[in-house]
């Protein structure tokens, strides 16, 4: 079949502050399904709204099945694009995967009715069947792991197993996104490296954890303990592979806990050094020690992005985070130690409904303490599968469900609270913090050493200009409402 993948337009990738980059997603899809037989052509709209040119290549390409990938904050677009393909040709099949329509797919099939299917979880082996079934003109309800309607009902089908060795898949169809780095930005900001030098990677599926802000549970059999790893001879072949083909200079490893494995990461590293590459990961507090952080930068690691979420331990504990602040203190010490180059810390604020002033002021003061060379500073953002949203939800907290402002950094207040905090104060939380970090002198020095481009300076002043902006409506509505505080007084 003629299999035609997709990631639609997303405003996150709007933002100077965030680095768009080709979907690796859709290769690894695309990898699969062609290594068994099936013709695939990749589309990105990512950075655009404008759908025209999706005309030329449904009439030329003239796919059996479309794939749409989304998360959250680009569902609706998905549905556009959806809608768009339908009205070109009503023959093909549309499907949809993702997290946000993993976790509600019944809902997510109501509010678009020019899609097909819901692909739930790994979406490999089901897409592969799904493909399968309708070009045999097989029943579809042998197919595990969809969501479709029949006869005017919706009818989702048995779990679909998860993958269970790794190793077994092929590896992501690069070629078929290398052109897309053309379209997107020139430079990761943060990397000081052009985009299509870096090799970006995923080693495993799955987590450990089970925070309350999180739904990679549901992307994963509805079980947080799902985690599965590649070997290290399989990650280092894919490495070694792209290193030529691609002149990579940079791997960018996506897991979210790159470091879960003490045997298997040294492995990697003891690669990554022979091949004399740098590279970068996510990872918890509780995976890594002194030892092993010396050992990661001694190997070539230029940065690590790790989740805090909060200065408080009673707000760690609530949001099932299994780390402590003491392990974050040991952690950014040793980083410092090593002289890694870029420590990034990443916060949420009101991550726990029950959030108070006083916990967010100890994560301001936290931050401070740890001195990362980046934060992220986000708004709790209740997704669809999220434990979080299960409280807010019954708390009567969240006003609309306009997934559209479900991002993690918008210009606007969210439509949700918390129990403590309206939805603006929320957001004014956010800009003062953002800004007094980034404001610093010793932030704007480290910032300066990151401009080694007009390209690179340019993605810089806008993020300040985006900072600024937010900071500096919040300062100007506080001293309006002191004003009309002042003013009521006096006229009483």
């Amino acid at each position: 079949m003629r299999v035609l993948l997709v990631r639609p337009f997303s405003i996150v990738f709007t933002k100077p502050y965030f680095t768009a980059k080709p979907p690796i997603n859709l290769g690894y899809l695309s990898g699969f399904l062609k290594h068994n037989g099936h013709e695939v052509k990749i589309l990105d709209f990512g950075l655009t709204e404008d759908l025209s040119s999706i005309d030329g290549t449904i009439k030329v390409f003239d796919p059996h099945i479309v794939g749409v990938n989304a998360f959250t904050p680009n569902v609706l677009d998905g549905f556009d694009l959806i809608k768009k393909i339908k009205s070109i040709n009503s023959n093909c099949f549309t499907v949809m995967g993702g997290p946000h329509s993993t976790s509600i797919p019944e809902e997510t099939l109501k509010e678009c009715s020019d899609l097909d299917f819901v692909a739930i979880g790994e979406g490999e082996v089901t897409l592969l069947e799904l493909c399968n079934a309708l070009e045999r003109k097989n029943d579809v309800s042998k197919v595990a792991g969809i969501c479709y309607r029949h006869d005017g009902k919706i009818i989702r089908t048995s779990s679909r197993a998860l993958i269970a060795k790794l190793d077994d898949l092929p590896f992501p169809d690069r070629d078929s996104i290398a052109h897309l780095y053309q379209k997107l930005k020139i430079f990761d900001q943060n990397l000081k490296l052009p985009l299509n030098k870096i090799l970006e990677i995923i080693t495993s599926r799955g987590c450990t954890a089970f925070c309350t802000f999180c739904a990679v549970h549901r992307a994963f059999a509805e079980t947080a303990r799902s985690l599965r790893l590649r070997s290290a001879e399989n990650v280092l072949e894919e490495i070694t592979l792209f290193k030529s083909k691609y002149d990579i200079k940079h791997v960018s490893f996506l897991d979210d806990s790159f470091t879960i494995n003490r045997e298997r990461i040294k492995k990697i590293l003891n690669g990554l050094k022979e091949m004399k590459f740098t590279w970068n990961c996510d990872t918890r507090v509780n995976l890594v020690d002194r030892e092993l952080i010396h050992e990661m930068v001694e190997s070539g690691c230029k940065k690590i992005s790790i989740g805090i979420e909060s200065g408080s331990d009673r707000i760690l504990k609530l949001i099932n985070k299994n780390i402590t602040i003491e392990q974050a203190r040991n952690v950014f010490r040793w980083c410092h130690e090593a002289k890694l180059e870029t420590i990034e810390a990443n916060f949420l604020i009101g991550s726990h409904p029950d959030e108070t002033l006083q916990d967010v002021n100890e994560t301001r003061r936290l931050i401070n303490e740890l001195a990362p060379q980046r934060i992220l500073v986000s708004i709790i953002t209740p997704f669809p599968g999220t434990r979080v949203r299960e409280q807010m939800l019954e708390r009567n907290l969240i006003f609309s469900n306009n997934w559209r402002k479900y991002v993690l950094m918008d210009d606007e207040p969210p439509p949700w609270r918390t129990t403590y905090f309206s939805s603006e104060e929320l957001k004014n939380l956010q800009n003062v913090i953002i800004a007094e970090f980034y404001f610093s002198f010793k932030s704007i020095i480290t910032s300066l050493k990151y401009m080694t481009s007009v390209s690179v300076f340019k993605i810089y002043f806008l993020a300040a200009l985006e900072v600024a902006k937010g900071y500096f409506s919040y300062k100007v509505k506080f001293i309006y409402k002191k004003f009309l505080k002042k003013t009521s007084k006096e006229n009483l």
